[in-house]
């Protein structure tokens, strides 16, 4: 790690350093390659300047580019004074180093524009660089890293695995490292941060979804982690509408020194912050509490392998059970995965009681969040491949879990986790054939449809040059084609112009079934109803009445869509222990919430009728803003969706058989 003296560092140099440049040197054409951040790529044009041969000396220890100083010139504006950067002769740098550094440090000016538009006390910016290159005849090209010069104190602020700034420790610096995570989605962080106050230069970017780019200072995930292990919280990222990112108890995390945040803001005061408006603060932070999930996860890699001292499992379960509540997939796996005794990479030495319904609700929260494992393991349990007490086989649940891993077999290809048995698609789709083969659980029995796959199942097999099972599974598509030939097809009632739009969708869940008069009614009674008018307690309690004798004929009649619909609709009437009738229209979700009943929906969709799309449906409603996307909902009109975190779906899976 840096020292102290060697991060803050004068530079003994002023504007009045190139007095003595000396302006008789001859000049130069240069190609200049200037990175486009909106347009992503490089653009060139040529430059005259003039370069000195010698090196400036600074006091920096530790660095790895010699710094010259040149002027460069332009027919609007004269000269400038620049400093062009080149990398020792030891580094053995390529082209590529340098048109890196040059995209980095013009990716942190576009984000710090972004930064900019919050108004917040100290507004940042990075030098504008680009890269130039001298090309001579029969040789090769030299290249180095340009931008102006400026004049100052230098301080680095953070490196780019994990060190933050003791001794001048500020709060805009890693207030904004934090934000540029958010702003990415989630996949970038800048950091390495340093300059002459807030006008920065020379900062890296760890980068998850573009390993390739960014240079070897890119550590992706890993970097990002390790900057979380060491930031800490402060007023300023509360301003902006960050969220903390939790530390374990009990790991070193624990023992970061509290700072005085008043020091910290320099020129500016910590109560100048109330005055100001952050219009953004809440859309940031319902943004920020979905992320750092994957970031949580290899944290716990991390302290588990002992990359901070020596391992420690306490600080790798404290970061997994963090992932598993962001809904991050992998965790919920690896949860999964400690509580039906499986082994893992992550978390290995971990030992808890078996418990296969609280595995299987891991196992269910990383399916939905599209884990292939998950996916294929999930499908085994509706097939009774694998069995739990919660889940009763469901032929036409694993259907749908193995056409969702047929659509996805392109990745499976590549997805070195997954068993042969799982991954390969002819697999999947001769187990779907003889699902279809077989019938029952739920799943109409359909030669047709078994037919179809095997002769698919076969096709794929042929493509991995599997002959053996290819012929196979033409022998079986042979045995059923007869029997497929006079196969009736299936029924499709004719419906209405009214009723085909109350059809289940992608988007929208509309309920329709046996128990609708009784709800009509209820819903008639309860409409506009004033709860201090005389007959409001007899109407809620009606209404009650009507919907939970709803609920019964739908469950009967395996209406197990309606029967949820119903029950959502019945909640919302919550009775308390006088046997009164109140209705809690506004936060009707919420109430769902924090009773665990949106689990206990789900459960009685999986009991009553297998029906897994509407189960993802009520998980999902749960814990999504469901404005966004059934904003003409009914059970929308009341007010708005409470969110609940996965993990709370996991702790009240009990819920599920009651």
């Amino acid at each position: 790690m840096l020292k102290a003296a060697a991060i803050k560092s004068k530079l003994l140099l002023r504007s009045s350093s190139f007095e003595d440049f000396a302006d008789g040197m001859l000049r130069q054409t240069y190609t200049r390659h200037k990175y486009d951040a909106k347009l992503e790529k490089f653009v060139e044009d040529t430059v005259e300047g003039q370069m000195e041969d010698h090196t400036l000396s600074v006091s920096l220890e530790g660095a790895t580019r010699e710094l010259y100083r040149m002027k460069i010139y332009s027919k609007w504006r004269g000269c400038d004074n620049y400093v062009a950067k080149k990398y020792r002769p030891h580094v053995d740098a390529t082209r590529d180093m340098y048109f890196a550094d040059c995209q980095m440090q013009m990716v942190a000016k576009k984000v710090a524009e972004e930064y900019n538009k919050l108004k917040p006390p100290k507004r940042v910016d990075f030098l504008e660089c680009f890269v130039i290159e001298e090309r001579v005849e029969g040789l090769q090209s030299e290249y180095w890293c340009c931008e102006k010069f400026i004049s100052g104190e230098y301080v680095k602020h953070s490196g780019n695995s994990g060190f933050v700034q003791e001794v001048h420790h500020r709060l805009t610096p890693h207030a904004f490292s934090h934000f540029s995570f958010l702003h990415s989605g989630g996949t970038r962080m800048i950091v390495d941060i340093q300059g002459v106050g807030d006008l920065w230069t020379d900062p890296q970017v760890h980068c998850i979804d573009k390993p390739e780019e960014f240079g070897v200072g890119n550590l992706g995930i890993s970097g990002i982690a390790k900057f979380f292990k060491t930031y800490r919280f402060n007023p300023l990222c509360e301003w902006i509408g960050l969220l903390p990112f939790e530390h374990s108890p009990t790991g070193d995390e624990a023992s970061l020194q509290d700072l005085d945040w008043e020091q910290a803001s320099h020129d500016w005061h910590i109560s100048d912050l109330s005055k100001k408006n952050n219009p953004y603060k809440s859309s940031i932070s319902k943004q920020c509490s979905k992320m750092g999930g994957d970031v949580h996860f290899k944290l716990a890699s991390l302290f588990e392998n002992g990359t901070f001292g020596d391992p420690d499992l306490h600080s790798a379960i404290f970061h997994v059970e963090c992932a598993a509540k962001l809904g991050d997939a992998a965790a919920n796996v690896c949860l999964a995965k400690v509580y039906c005794g499986v082994a893992r990479d992550t978390l290995r030495e971990h030992r808890v009681a078996e418990d296969l319904d609280l595995s299987v609700a891991f196992w269910l929260v990383a399916a939905q969040a599209g884990d292939l494992e998950a996916m294929s393991t999930v499908a085994n349990y509706y097939e009774g491949t694998l069995t739990t007490p919660s889940i009763e086989p469901s032929y036409k649940s694993a259907v749908s879990w193995y056409q969702a891993l047929v659509t996805e077999h392109e990745k499976l290809a590549d997805d070195a986790d997954l068993s042969e048995d799982d991954f390969e698609l002819h697999r999947i789709l001769a187990k779907m054939a003889l699902l279809y083969e077989q019938g029952g659980k739920g799943l109409t029995r359909s030669a047709a449809r078994a037919y179809e796959l095997y002769n698919d199942a076969a096709a794929a097999a042929e493509e991995m040059m599997k002959s053996k099972l290819a012929n196979k599974y033409y022998e079986k598509a042979a045995e059923l084609e007869a029997e497929a030939e006079n196969e009736a097809p299936p029924a499709s009632p004719a419906v209405s112009a009214a009723e085909s739009d109350a059809q289940w969708s992608v988007n929208k869940l509309v309920f329709h079934g046996p128990g609708d008069v009784l709800e009509s009614l209820a819903d008639t009674l309860l409409e506009g109803l004033d709860a201090n008018a005389p007959t409001a307690v007899a109407n809620f309690r009606n209404a009650y009445s009507m919907y939970k004798t709803a609920v019964q004929q739908e469950v009967e009649a395996e209406m197990g869509e309606s029967a949820v619909k119903t029950w959502v609709c019945m909640c919302t009437l919550k009775i308390g222990k006088d046997g009164e009738v109140t209705r809690v229209l506004p936060e009707r979700m919420r109430y769902l919430s924090d009773n665990g009943l949106h689990v206990r929906l789900a459960g009685a969709l999986r009991n009553v009728s297998g029906h897994i799309e509407a189960m993802q449906y009520v998980l999902h409603m749960a814990h999504e803003d469901a404005d966004v996307w059934v904003e003409n909902e009914p059970l929308n009109k009341a007010g708005c969706y409470e969110t609940c975190t996965l993990f709370e779906m996991q702790q009240h899976w009990s819920n599920l058989a009651a």
